[in-house]
């Protein structure tokens, strides 16, 4: 009958959800939410902010309060703003203290009593912008808890580009406390560095959670008392989709400076960020969440040659029974014009040969562990199950970059008959940017056989195009070149020095020697 009697003591809440506006500061009812999991490491050290705090207080009038502008770098006081420059305090003088509950009716009872009293007190908190820059496009949507949902769509996940930043504000009196909760969460286990590395104006406090979040807590001082203040601040733009580009593979250490790494960033990974008033969560309307849309738009895929083979009619003069390097370039389509993708990710490439070209799978993987070809070595596997004649299969075994508008496969093959036309279809393929979605590309979908539509291939798109002449016709000849591969002694950079002899579209029957 006690806990029965508390129960039905308890206040009603009010049932209030307000539609928030960027840029318009709106008093809202706090509802008792979970609270977020309790620390588990120690309080860090205040964020120190370079220069003078941004923050902003304005005092709170009976009138509706005026368009809030959106925020610059340093908040600028209107006719009726003091500013606020002292850092702030960790100290929470009026703050409500909870106590320790000794029964869960207990601790529902007290978070209710706060609620009530910020309510009461008009104590709101609400995000006014979220911008991003430098590659990507930022889009918005509601989410069915009424919180707002930003996707972010990208594709360069370098650590330069991509940046995200948002301005937020307060209101409420001496002593209240406002609290960003940043929860990262990753599917594959990527870096989502925000959380543990916010930027912000006001010198928040910031906490370590026990479950990977962070809280950064603002305070309110230097108002007037039993007055309503309303305090702007900023988080600095900063890159917070940023994969690290490195290789993955587990021989030839020494080379390309390989590590085994595949935390790789994926579609769908993200930033929940919640916040707390007096250490009671906000209405969700508050909270918003940050998601990761991973973009690769590959149009196509190109063959090329490294032999430096005489040209004619567009055709490379190659002759048989000889080796020669060929390399397929996927074409991308860029998101934002001038940006260059960095993303990593998986492929399969199906490559048609013409008639009587065999791959040398020896030759080849001797290639792809010595070859300066960025971000390969060790993650790419390349046969031909039907033999000569039938297309050669390219898959990458570990997740590749895709950079500079593409990414490069190698393999070495040769003709064995000039009974070939020299001729073949462009690759087609598919690529997963490790979250199980194939984006398939070419002619036909290599997994089904279904003819794609012809209209999204690239006009770069294209496949063999060479003209297969015997040793003896005076158009081709063997023209060797000798590539040097070295790293520095740390093996964090390599250099190719190549020596490749003077080029002549004819045979000489003679050669002559220069110096004597």
């Amino acid at each position: 009958m006690f806990s029965s009697a508390l129960l039905m003591q308890m206040p009603a809440l009010a049932d209030e959800t307000t539609t928030l506006t960027l840029g318009e500061t709106t008093s809202i009812h706090v509802s008792p939410e979970a609270k977020p999991p309790e620390a588990e490491s120690e309080t860090l050290e205040p964020v120190e902010t370079p220069g003078e705090s941004a923050q902003t207080q304005v005092q709170a009038t009976p009138a509706p309060e005026a368009e809030v502008t959106p925020q610059t770098s340093t908040d600028t006081a209107t006719e009726a703003d003091t500013t606020q420059t002292e850092p702030q305090t960790d100290t929470q003088a009026d703050a409500p203290v909870e106590q320790p509950a000794t029964s869960g009716f207990r601790k529902v009872a007290a978070e209710s009593t706060v609620a009530q009293a910020n309510a009461a007190e008009d104590r709101s908190v609400h995000v006014n912008t979220v911008t991003a820059d430098n590659s990507g496009t930022l889009s918005s949507q509601t989410a069915a808890d009424g919180s707002t949902e930003y996707i972010f769509t990208t594709d360069n996940t370098r650590s330069s580009a991509g940046k995200i930043g948002m301005t937020f504000e307060y209101t409420g009196q001496n002593g209240n406390t406002f609290s960003m909760v940043i929860k990262p969460n990753a599917a594959n286990g990527g870096d989502l560095g925000l959380a543990a590395n916010l930027d912000a104006t006001g010198s928040p406090q910031k906490t370590a959670l026990g479950d990977g979040s962070y809280k950064y807590t603002w305070t309110i001082t230097g108002g007037a008392a039993n007055t309503n203040v309303t305090v702007k601040q900023t988080v600095k733009p900063i890159n917070i989709f940023a994969e690290e580009l490195r290789n993955s593979a587990d021989a030839y250490q020494p080379y390309l400076n390989s590590s085994l790494n595949n935390d790789t960033l994926v579609s769908g990974d993200n930033y929940q960020i919640s916040f707390l008033i007096n250490d009671v969560p906000a209405p969700t309307s508050s909270n918003i969440k940050i998601i990761l849309e991973k973009r690769l738009n590959v149009t196509g895929a190109k063959v090329e040659t490294k032999a430096d083979a005489y040209v004619t009619d567009g055709k490379t003069n190659v002759t048989v029974d000889t080796n020669y390097v060929y390399e397929v370039t996927t074409i991308n389509d860029s998101l934002l014009a001038g940006t260059v993708p960095a993303v990593r990710g998986l492929a399969k490439v199906q490559v048609p040969v013409p008639e009587n070209f065999i791959l040398d799978e020896n030759e080849t993987n001797k290639y792809l562990m010595h070859t300066s070809d960025p971000f390969l070595n060790g993650n790419l596997k390349v046969s031909q199950p039907g033999g000569a004649g039938t297309p050669i299969i390219m898959t990458t075994t570990s997740p590749i970059v895709f950079t500079n508008n593409s990414a490069k496969l190698s393999f070495t093959g040769r003709y064995t008959s000039t009974q070939t036309s020299g001729q073949s279809e462009a690759p087609s393929g598919w690529v997963d940017l490790g979250d199980g979605k194939k984006h398939y590309f070419g002619a036909v979908n290599i997994d089904t056989g279904e003819t794609l539509d012809p209209s999204a291939i690239s006009p770069e798109a294209r496949g063999f195009a060479q003209k297969v002449l015997p040793k003896e016709d005076p158009t081709v000849h063997e023209n060797y070149g000798v590539i040097i591969h070295y790293s520095n002694s740390e093996q964090t950079s390599n250099v190719d020095v190549t020596l490749v002899s003077d080029y002549n579209s004819l045979k000489n029957d003679s050669v002559k020697s220069e110096g004597g």
